[in-house]
């Protein structure tokens, strides 16, 4: 309770990170802030949803889509296509999200466009982490709120060490065996 009264009056306000806090925030949470540069995408469009979900299934276990077309609608036309973000057309914006998490050879589930339904194949990508100095605001300002608390941390963890050396505190692991926990009465003191 000391420590806690001690660290909400001594640590908790007042307290500023450093760059190298905000530094270590960022560098704790990196994974989380993936950006997609670019997708290859093998791309075919069918005249019904029920041709394109053929061509999905059969896309799952064929070489590339190219094949699986081949097996499920033959004649029809698949290209290659190149998207690039954050620059993408306005078809692909919708499909950022669900191309970072595609592995290679995995196709989208077939969207309905004018004049039937595609399937998009992802061939590869290029995706990597978000400089710090490209993060959203609002992103920025929790990382900072992290960054608080590792200086917070940091701050109380040497003022713990200084009073450890100074006061040099004894533990006496034999004689708290011998108190009886929960220590009766102690639930009603903290109620009251």
């Amino acid at each position: 309770m000391v420590l806690d009264l001690y660290y909400e009056t001594e640590i908790a306000h007042g307290i500023e990170a450093t760059p190298d806090d905000v530094r270590e925030a960022y560098g704790r949470s990196r994974e989380l802030f993936h950006r997609l540069d670019s997708v290859e995408l093998l791309v075919t469009t069918l005249a019904d949803s029920a041709a394109a979900a053929r061509v999905a299934a059969h896309a799952a276990h064929a070489p590339s889509l190219r094949e699986a077309v081949a097996m499920a609608a033959p004649g029809t036309r698949v290209s290659a296509e190149t998207v690039r973000y954050p620059d993408a057309p306005a078809r692909w914006k919708p499909y950022q999200a669900a191309f970072m998490e595609a592995a290679p050879h995995a196709c989208l589930d077939p969207i309905p466009v004018r004049g039937g339904w595609l399937v998009a194949q992802v061939v590869s990508k290029q995706q990597g982490p978000q400089a710090f100095d490209q993060l959203p605001p609002a992103i920025v300002r929790s990382l900072r709120r992290q960054a608080d608390e590792i200086a917070q941390d940091r701050v109380f963890k040497r003022k713990v060490e200084a009073l450890r050396r100074e006061l040099k505190p004894e533990f006496h692991i034999d004689r708290l065996r011998a108190i009886p926990w929960p220590v009766p009465g102690a639930e009603a003191t903290r109620r009251g």
